[in-house]
């Protein structure tokens, strides 16, 4: 397999923040609920990493939560021994984590630097738009000005990261702030994920969670300040996707990709799901200590969830912004009660795939015309 990831969840929810919209904290369907101290062994950490690099050419690990930096250094530790004593010559391994920072140290950083890990820095935005919903249990800590303190020890020790905002009801409002302050703190790689959460007990989304018609206004808004007169100076993952796309390049985003199974989650105990949204019992495959990766991934049921995606949606066949928007997430379908309803976001995606579709063009035809990328993508 040329190009298959995993996204693995070694602390599975649990995490030392409670976040107000964590979509996978205290969740009914959660499948390990009840389960206490979970933390990946060390014969599920060894046994996936034997499996994955015999099937991959180049390697793709994203660490994630809850909160990965729960499992402490020496966790991480063992990743890399593992990947160098299963990996074959000449392969490629590149390792990512997603965290909220506040375990970070200096430690942590000289190790992220040895070993190349991109670090995904969780930041809503200025520090009363990110306090609102990212706590911490003591009510008196700042996880703003954690974020920030972990920011300058990663500079400091030449880590690599990116910064990812989820978009709720109170920054929706506030894109240009948001920007603005992101490009005045020096950060150069942006991602924007939307909270679109169902209430578990009403069934109806939550108040936290944006609004197409205020998505809409969002995603255009940032456009306008990202595209800068057809200059763009930082990277904003999805506008990323979109002109590759324009440039018949793969997207790299998994939400434009014309179909699902792009990589596998495998939770704390070696349980493997196919999607980061679908950690719930009747999406499991598989335990990779009772079945092997390789044939989890070849599964009748992987291949059904991969296909979703690509279904027949009536919606998508006559709409002309379907050859970006692929069917849109499956996730933002099924929040609404089954892959067969129509996205909740699709009016917002439609609005701003036809507000910014001239302007994607022209970057398209300069990158072609003059060879140059924009320049935050220069030395990628």
């Amino acid at each position: 397999m040329r190009s298959f990831g995993l996204l693995v969840k070694p602390s599975s929810a649990e995490c030392n923040m409670r976040c107000v919209y964590c979509f996978y904290r205290d969740r009914p369907t959660d499948p390990y609920r009840d389960k206490k101290g979970r933390r990946m062994s060390d014969q599920v950490l060894r046994e996936m990493i034997r499996q994955y690099m015999s099937m991959v050419d180049a390697a793709s690990i994203s660490w994630q939560g809850g909160e990965p930096l729960l499992m402490g250094l020496d966790f991480f530790q063992a990743v890399v021994r593992y990947e160098m004593k299963f990996g074959r010559a000449g392969q490629i391994v590149g390792n990512s984590v997603q965290t909220n920072a506040a375990l970070i140290d200096k430690e942590w950083a000289r190790f992220f630097n040895r070993y190349n890990f991109l670090v995904g820095i969780s930041l809503d935005g200025p520090k009363e738009i990110h306090d609102r919903y990212r706590k911490f249990p003591s009510p008196n800590r700042s996880s703003f000005d954690e974020v920030m303190r972990a920011v300058r020890i990663l500079r400091e020790y030449e880590v690599e990261f990116n910064v990812l905002a989820v978009v709720n009801d109170l920054n929706v409002k506030q894109p240009e702030l948001l920007y603005d302050f992101f490009v005045s703190e020096g950060f150069q790689f942006l991602q924007f994920i939307p909270c679109v959460e169902r209430d578990p007990v009403t069934g109806e989304i939550t108040p936290f969670s944006v609004k197409p018609e205020e998505y809409a206004d969002f995603l255009c808004a940032l456009f306008d300040k990202w595209y800068n007169n057809g200059e763009p100076v930082v990277s904003i993952r999805l506008f990323d996707a979109i002109l590759a796309i324009h440039l018949k390049l793969e997207p790299g985003l998994c939400m434009l990709d014309e179909r699902c199974g792009s990589y596998v989650v495998v939770e704390y105990n070696g349980d493997v799901y196919p999607c980061d949204f679908f950690v719930q019992e009747d999406m499991f495959l598989g335990n990779l200590l009772q079945t092997p990766l390789h044939q989890i991934v070849q599964t009748e049921k992987f291949n059904w969830f991969a296909s979703i995606k690509a279904g027949d949606y009536p919606e998508c066949k006559v709409c002309r912004w379907n050859e970006i928007c692929r069917n849109s997430c499956p996730r933002f379908r099924y929040v609404l009660g089954g892959f067969d309803r129509k996205s909740y976001l699709c009016e917002a995606f439609r609005r701003f795939l036809k507000y910014s579709n001239k302007r994607f063009r022209i970057l398209k035809e300069k990158i072609l015309t003059s060879r140059r990328l924009p320049v935050y993508m220069a030395g990628m």
